[in-house]
């Protein structure tokens, strides 16, 4: 999740990614009119809050409407919008990172697929893992990256739809690329030998977090899949 204050610029404008250089003018034309803090403050819009929704929009524009400085913007995009000072890392990253159940029969109670039964319990947590996954993806203008993930079903679910479901969550994937994890802030670097070093050791962090985050992932999938196919005694499927 990020803050007003981080919103993607396309997102400022109303605009995708591939929108043109003549797109981009008119619609900072025609939000412009619309935000302008004389106009804003009239709506009962305090001064600085319609300052700084104009202030916004101007920002949006100058970058994208630069061809140097859009080309720099969308291949920093991810990190601008997702990474953190490091005192703010951890905070960062529990925004972004659902926060998983434990693999414990303490969370669910009995096997129905309604209040804490474990069909519930567990469609909740992959569906909450599901829709950050699009969320991330819509974030960054990923398209249709993310497929559509199955029902989990219940205990009356046909073999191809249980099979669907975990067949898609043991391969999990996640899209989120965990720049959040970054221990140095690269731009900083002295020269251009730091700074090379600095985002090599930045993206051996990302890909030992997504690689962790993938396994828990699949790992929830099979916990809850032996729990489907070998239950407690008085569960019988």
């Amino acid at each position: 999740m990020t803050s007003p204050e981080k919103r993607c610029l396309y997102e400022v404008l109303g605009l995708l990614r591939d929108c043109s250089p003549d797109e981009i003018r008119s619609a900072y034309r025609k939000l412009a009119l619309q935000r302008h803090p004389d106009k804003l403050i009239k709506s009962d819009i305090s001064e600085a809050e319609a300052t700084a929704s104009f202030q916004e929009l101007v920002n949006a524009y100058e970058v994208l409407s630069d061809v140097r400085e859009r080309t720099w913007y969308d291949s920093h995009r991810s990190q601008i919008l997702f990474s953190n000072s490091n005192s703010d890392k951890s905070s960062s990253g529990s925004a972004v990172v659902p926060d998983l159940m434990s693999f414990s029969n303490s969370v669910y109670s009995g096997f129905s697929d309604k209040g804490m039964g474990f069909y519930k319990v567990y469609a909740d947590v992959f569906d909450k893992i599901y829709r950050n996954e699009l969320n991330f993806a819509k974030k960054l203008g990923l398209g249709d990256v993310v497929k559509e993930a199955p029902l989990m079903g219940n205990l009356d679910s046909p073999y191809a739809q249980v099979n669907a479901f975990y067949g898609y969550w043991l391969g999990f994937v996640t899209v989120m690329d965990f720049v959040w994890e970054d221990e140095y802030d690269a731009t900083a670097g002295p020269n251009r030998k730091s700074r090379r070093l600095m985002e090599d050791e930045n993206k051996k962090i990302r890909k030992k977090a997504k690689r962790e985050y993938n396994e828990t992932v699949r790992g929830l999938a099979e916990f809850v899949n032996k729990k489907i196919w070998n239950p407690p005694l008085l569960h019988n499927r």
